[in-house]
């Protein structure tokens, strides 16, 4: 039998625009319009809309006319002393909100890279990686490159020499552990950092063999890291593997003991496209897969839930699927994803 489905698309390419001229504004723009809500019953209220952080861009254009760089991460760092910094990244440079003024952090990134954030509660830093130009840490004010452990001869000899592997796009902290994945080279591999032989675990200390590989016999690269509950997700776009603390290797006492971990596969066809397509809502972690948004509990199997929308979600080209992009606000899940180049 016949069933028909009727679906809504919302335009959100055009909108207010209060910065050119009546006269050049598109047919879906407007100089002049307020946010609402039609509710069911024919009620209309106001919708809570925004206003810029700051009326002027991150990053000033490149030359004169031009058009600013995008924005194309952001975040808010809170620093043990309840300090709040407000960071963006746009063109070649991380940027802070400074009341009414935009301060460089640092510049020289390569240009429209998406920054991953992570932050480092022990050692009170906010660390970030951009699969470009290396790992790098922040106070929220300024903001370097991080340089690798410098092992003793005897460390060098037990654990290993240090290295910082090659432009990670990922990172996450779980563990009391730096994880860095989908590195040069090894896509598919995520490394860990290590302890010096004092039993001290350490942000900068990763060796030739503190990696794990996404139990993923597909070739599917690593698309996202996720603490969740007690364990640390992988996720490629078919797969969601689980990373558990394992017991450690029975070696001579007084020896180098080094980390252990099992690795339990959630799904075999179920994954994420984006990192950024992941956020908690009521205690669930909700995502965008290849074929539509999953939610998952922690325990049982990941189930669809935007089976309503699925014209919607088979629009998205996979050229765009890293920049899918999603948030949690008010218990609910809003999902930002380019159908075509320039159309979210």
């Amino acid at each position: 039998m016949a069933q028909r489905h009727r679906e809504v698309r919302k335009d959100f390419s055009g909108g207010l625009n209060t910065r050119d001229r009546v006269s050049v504004l598109h047919e879906s723009e407007s100089a002049d319009m307020r946010n609402i809500v039609v509710g069911k019953r024919g009620t209309i209220e106001s919708r809570r809309g925004g206003v810029p952080v700051l009326n002027k861009p991150v990053t000033d254009p490149s030359s004169p006319g031009a058009m600013p760089p995008p924005v194309t991460s952001i975040y808010e760092y809170v620093d043990q002393g309840g300090g709040t910094h407000f960071l963006a990244f746009a063109g070649d440079s991380l940027k802070r909100l400074d009341v009414d003024e935009w301060s460089e952090v640092k510049g020289g990134f390569t240009e429209d890279t998406m920054l991953e954030f992570a932050v480092h509660p022990q050692q009170d830093k906010l660390l970030f990686v951009n699969g470009a130009d290396g790992y790098f840490e922040s106070n929220g004010v300024t903001a370097e490159q991080v340089n690798p452990y410098d092992p003793t001869l005897e460390e060098e000899g037990e654990i290993g020499q240090s290295t910082v592997p090659g432009n990670p796009k990922l990172i996450a902290y779980y563990d009391y552990r730096v994880w860095l994945a989908n590195v040069t080279g090894f896509p598919d591999r995520i490394y860990l950092s290590v302890e010096d032989l004092n039993g001290n675990t350490l942000y900068n200390y990763f060796t030739s063999w503190s990696w794990l590989r996404a139990t993923n016999k597909k070739g599917e690269y690593i698309t996202a890291l996720r603490a969740f509950g007690d364990r640390l997700l992988v996720f490629t776009r078919t797969t969601i593997t689980a990373i558990l603390p394992a017991e450690p290797f029975q070696i001579a006492q007084g020896s180098y003991i080094p980390p252990s971990y099992r690795m339990q596969v959630i799904s075999y066809s179920v994954g994420a496209v984006s990192q950024r397509s992941i956020d908690v809502v009521g205690g669930n972690l909700i995502f965008m897969g290849v074929d539509g948004v999953y939610i998952f509990d922690g325990t049982n199997a990941p189930q669809q839930v935007s089976h309503r929308v699925g014209p919607t979600i088979k629009g998205v080209r996979r050229h765009y699927w890293d920049q899918v992009c999603a948030v949690a606000h008010d218990g609910k899940y809003y999902l930002s994803i380019p159908l075509e180049a320039g159309e979210w």
